[in-house]
């Protein structure tokens, strides 16, 4: 699974390059990318161990 997303960031990350011509939306798209990847490690307990 972490190949598709690896490639799914990357192609919109590319996306989100295009539509704006700046880096600084990238950015915001990554952190806010980060909550939802966390969120499995904060539901179950047996990911933390």
């Amino acid at each position: 699974m972490s190949t598709r997303g690896s490639a799914f960031g990357s192609w919109s990350g590319g996306l989100i390059h295009d539509w704006t011509h700046s880096s600084n939306p990238l950015i915001a798209f990554a952190l806010v990318s980060v909550v939802p990847g966390t969120i499995p490690f904060l539901v179950v307990p047996a990911l933390r161990r």
